[in-house]
């Protein structure tokens, strides 16, 4: 097969959307690689893809003995990517057909960028509702409300593997918000970010998800990485304003968050 320009890496403990995701990604004209690392031990894969997909060479499933956390699984995955370009998805986020041409047009033509994000869709299935999840496009926007709050979808996010090693990719003292403190760390050890300004995942806020389900355990690992960002920045960054950024966000009920998010405002 050769060497893939990208490795596509999906933690899963099982899910419907598997099959979907795969054959978004194996049907790309981009060389890619396809790393699904299942932390369930329990989980038959064969129920959630069919053979043929489990048969393409391109595919490297990788089961855990016992369940590790999301986190300590992409690390294993990353651990055995071969690709130059890790593009991440979550199980039960659809790709766009297109995914990876846009990101193969953007890192050829920004050879500086580092990690590289788009546009997300947001949905909740159980009201159909929709909205767009935007942000800033230069690294200079994107640092600046990064320092306030994570606004960028995991499963639209890609790095260079050769640019994340030195730090060690996800810091396995997260297994909640794992995403937004690399993000901060790679911004303190001078990574350069850059976006696709175009809809390229489509992410589900199911009653399964992450997001939804460990809501708040979610908002503590945020905290978490805000504080130590703090502490670890240069300048005048302030503990109290993130302190009470985040009691505000833990005192805010579900379906306020609900709301801001069908009114586009938010993940």
């Amino acid at each position: 097969m050769g060497t893939p320009r990208f490795s596509i890496l999906i933690g899963t403990t099982g899910s419907k959307y598997l099959e979907q995701i795969a054959d978004i990604f194996l049907g790309s004209a981009q060389s890619c690689e396809v790393i699904l690392v299942v932390d369930n031990p329990d989980c038959r894969i064969e129920d959630f893809l069919a053979d043929t997909i489990l048969q393409d060479a391109r595919m490297n499933v990788l089961k855990n003995d016992t369940n590790i956390g999301l986190t300590r699984s992409l690390n294993r995955g990353l651990a055995v990517a071969t690709g130059d370009i890790i593009v991440r998805t979550d199980d039960d986020d659809i790709p766009d057909a297109s995914r990876l041409d846009e990101l193969s047009a953007y890192y050829d033509a920004h050879p500086d960028a580092d990690i590289v994000f788009s546009h997300a869709r947001g949905v909740d299935p159980s009201s159909g509702r929709e909205w767009l999840i935007d942000g800033p496009v230069d690294h200079a926007g994107i640092a600046n409300k990064l320092a306030r709050r994570n606004f960028i979808v995991h499963s639209s996010v890609s790095f260079k593997k050769s640019s994340l090693e030195p730090l060690g990719f996800y810091n396995e003292a997260f297994r909640y918000a794992q995403d937004y403190e690399l993000y901060l760390r790679a911004l303190r050890n001078g990574l350069r970010f850059g976006c696709v300004p175009k809809v390229l995942v489509t992410r589900q806020y199911l009653p399964t998800s992450i997001t939804v389900s460990k809501r708040k355990r979610q908002i503590l690992h945020s905290m978490a990485a805000r504080l130590l960002h703090c502490a670890q920045s240069d300048g005048d960054l302030s503990f109290w304003p993130t302190l009470l950024q985040y009691a505000v966000l833990l005192a805010t009920p579900n379906w306020a968050r609900q709301l801001r998010r069908s009114l586009g405002r938010g993940k």
